[in-house]
């Protein structure tokens, strides 16, 4: 599980938003959240995020999870745009990704066990973050 949430409540003024929730997330899943304004699923995502505490219960996360917020509100950023906040997130994939090409560029001048190991290293947490490798 890279998520998991164990009997959480959450309430604001009385209102109870959810309690006894339940839910895992697994590597590799993909979710849709619907449901009605006020319903909770902000609130829900700001817990998932680690941006707020539930009232009751539980949240997990796997030590190599990480677990991106865009608000839905976002405001204007001097120089920047929604796109490249959204984008932003993903910048250890990319960074991994840049680390693999110049890995595998060495190899094919000069091939190593060593250079070898470290691209089955960086390949493996490059995949653990959920990258995906770009079609050539």
């Amino acid at each position: 599980m890279l998520v998991q949430l164990e009997g959480i409540s959450k309430a604001y003024g009385g209102q109870s938003l959810f309690r006894g929730l339940d839910w895992r997330l697994a590597a590799g899943e993909r979710i849709g959240l619907v449901g009605p304004n006020g319903a909770g699923k902000t609130t829900l995502c700001r817990i998932l995020a680690g941006l707020e505490d539930p009232d009751a219960g539980r949240v997990s996360r796997a030590r190599e999870a990480t677990v991106g917020y865009l608000p839905q509100e976002v405001g204007g950023t001097a120089g920047g745009s929604v796109l490249g906040m959204a984008l932003s997130g993903f910048e250890d994939v990319w960074q991994l990704e840049r680390d693999m090409e110049e890995v595998a560029a060495a190899l094919t001048t000069a091939p190593d066990d060593a250079l070898t190991t470290r691209y089955g290293e960086l390949q493996h947490r490059f995949e653990a973050l959920g990258g995906r490798p770009r079609p050539q």
